[in-house]
């Protein structure tokens, strides 16, 4: 018996057809897809909802919560296997702003329930900022999930428009009887820091291939798994500086997968030091402070700084739609800047309150 991230059944097929083993154990494919073997059997691999593979339905187990599965907002519900979206009766005209995951969840959702779907990207490609992860060397798996909400927009009809971006008019011309917001989030400059370096966002979407070969410090004052995703990539191209004001890292990523990070970090030879803020960048020399005993000191050989800051919600659009008389939701980071879990679960309730 062969387990262990048997993600398809072309891979579960090909290792019994192999002679590698007789019979494959498959654990959270089926916790994100309940109806995995069906749509198999039924030869529609394309419909199977791919599991994400974080560990997030550990760290909610391990903390005494239910399980739960970020693609999967229905998983332990007594139709898990059999759901699907409703269809409405009072179809509308439904406009989503933002194709990252949870706007593209709201728009296949509302378009499977019979509603007429128009989602606005301003992205060449879809998946806004867990596109931009799935770049980062080692995380290429993070698009599965934009990959299969892409579909389900398409077999559902929703009308795709992308590297557009919304305006309050361009929004108007549409018509929409309701406008769901899922603009996102975006990075703040930390204090002391404007017109020193760039956002580690930025530095993504810029390609990481400017480090190599220097020495780089991180202001880590974000603490997600995102952000020690880029740091393993920047680690294998320069040497690393990760500077955080917190006593510890990886605070924002639950205990299985810190275990994890802290492992990589130490392996790699990042260079750690907890209980400091970076307090101005002058040249090649950065300043720091002990957020404790309020000790300066002056760190050398700086040739890039970057930042991983609290997002903020990117909401803009919502009083001047709603001015207009506009049905407005807000959902996923655009709503309160959190987790791929919360943008998904949140695009798929707004989608079954229409």
């Amino acid at each position: 018996m062969s387990i262990g991230r048997i993600s398809t059944p072309t891979l579960a097929d090909s290792l019994v057809a192999e002679g590698i083993c007789d019979l494959v154990g498959v654990s959270r494919a089926l916790i994100a897809d309940a109806n995995w073997v069906r749509k198999a059997q039924a030869g529609d691999l394309a419909a199977i909802r791919p599991a994400t593979y974080t560990n997030v339905s550990w760290g909610e187990t391990q903390g005494g919560r239910p399980l739960v599965e970020e693609n999967n907002p229905e998983l332990a519900q007594p139709d898990e296997a059999a759901w699907q979206p409703g269809k409405t009766q009072r179809p509308r005209r439904v406009v989503v702003v933002g194709a990252g995951p949870a706007g593209l969840e709201a728009a296949w959702v509302s378009a499977a329930r019979g509603h007429q779907v128009t989602i606005m990207g301003r992205g060449a490609g879809p998946g806004g900022g867990l596109q931009l992860l799935a770049t980062v060397p080692g995380q290429a798996r993070a698009s599965d999930t934009i990959e299969w909400q892409v579909r389900q927009c398409r077999r559902y009809g929703v009308n795709l428009q992308l590297g557009r971006e919304a305006t309050l008019e361009s929004i108007t011309a549409l018509a929409p009887d309701s406008v769901v917001l899922a603009t996102g989030s975006r990075q703040g400059t930390p204090e002391g820091l404007e017109g020193s370096g760039r956002s580690l966002r930025q530095a993504v979407a810029d390609g990481l291939e400017f480090a190599r070969g220097g020495r780089v410090l991180l202001y880590d004052l974000d603490q997600t798994a995102a952000t020690y995703a880029a740091v393993d990539a920047l680690a294998s191209l320069a040497s690393v500086v990760l500077v955080t004001p917190r006593p510890e890292f990886a605070k924002g990523v639950n205990y299985c997968s810190q275990i994890g990070v802290m492992r990589r970090l130490y392996t790699a030879g990042v260079e750690l030091i907890p209980a400091c803020e970076v307090l101005g960048r002058s040249g090649r020399e950065v300043r720091l402070r002990n957020v404790y005993s309020g000790d300066e000191w002056r760190l050398d050989g700086v040739d890039h700084l970057l930042w991983s800051s609290p997002r903020h919600a990117a909401s803009e659009l919502a009083a001047a739609l709603q001015a207009r008389g506009f049905d407005v939701e807000k959902i996923g980071d655009c709503m309160s800047p959190r987790n791929l879990l919360c943008a998904i679960h949140e695009g798929r309730a707004v989608a079954m309150e229409h």
